[in-house]
């Protein structure tokens, strides 16, 4: 399991409630997708399979950019001298 890094992944507020110390945990959503992902039940699944599915829509409509190789750079920049 990963390891998560207080106050980058989440946040810890300590606070007393009728002379005992309760501690909220406010975390990231990256973490929570980590976390959701990696549940073995029915909503962890659910889960993966959702993030599974905004990846394949966002590999559809992000347009492939399609870089000139170093020799093709400097094949058009001889030209233009």
């Amino acid at each position: 399991m990963a390891k998560f890094v207080i106050d980058v992944d989440f946040l810890t507020i300590d606070k007393v409630i009728n002379r005992a110390k309760q501690t909220d945990y406010f975390i990231s959503l990256d973490m929570a997708k980590e976390l959701s992902m990696v549940e073995n039940n029915a909503q962890g699944k659910s889960a993966r399979r959702y993030f599974i599915e905004c990846e394949k829509q966002a590999k559809t409509i992000t347009p492939k950019i399609d870089h000139p190789s170093p020799e093709v750079i400097k094949t058009k920049q001889s030209k233009a001298l």
